[in-house]
């Protein structure tokens, strides 16, 4: 192996690394608020700072690490599997949203860092609870199961869109600020 290819390995495993540290941490840090939750953020910066291949690893590492150590309890397999194709299209989105609002003035950035936040959280939502219908429900408990699910996968959504526009956007835009600086 080429010197300069082991250098970008080790770079590219470096950066997934500290990504699914950090996006797993701050998963069990607002553990204890219902549907308020900074894995997703985390693991949308690792997409958008450094690609889609990091993103989507920290994305699917990061939510099976979450949903495998749950204090709760390990998710069942669908579940397991739609929190960890979640975390996948979270990771890729982070990569596709620079490259589509990098020419964007920064007002609409924080706009649609808010939307993309609140899509990206109720497809994610949708998913999960799927998993959760097949994993948990019969057809006699899918109506309760769904609206019982409305309530938090509102406050999921908005908790997100908040997080994405208010958090993510002056953490994004100090960083890039550093990355054309020469600094990172």
């Amino acid at each position: 192996m080429k010197k300069e290819s082991k250098s970008k390995n080790i770079k590219w495993i470096s950066q997934a690394g500290i990504f699914t540290a950090l996006a797993v941490s701050l998963g069990y840090l607002l553990f204890f608020i219902p549907n308020v939750e900074l894995i997703s953020a985390t693991i949308f910066v690792s997409g958008w700072l450094f690609g889609t291949s990091v993103g989507v690893t920290v994305g699917g590492i990061s939510f099976a690490i979450f949903s495998l150590f749950n204090p709760l309890g390990a998710s069942l397999p669908p579940l397991f599997i739609a929190q960890v194709l979640g975390g996948i299209i979270i990771g890729a989105a982070g990569s596709f949203f620079k490259v589509m609002l990098s020419a964007l003035p920064l007002s609409f950035r924080v706009i649609l860092l808010g939307i993309g936040g609140g899509i990206l959280t109720m497809i994610y939502d949708v998913m999960t609870n799927i998993g959760g219908f097949i994993a948990f429900t019969t057809e006699k408990t899918f109506f309760a199961y769904l609206a019982a699910g409305i309530v938090f996968s509102l406050v999921h959504i908005i908790s997100n869109i908040l997080i994405f526009s208010v958090l993510l956007f002056p953490i994004l835009n100090k960083v890039e600020k550093l990355g054309r600086m020469g600094s990172l």
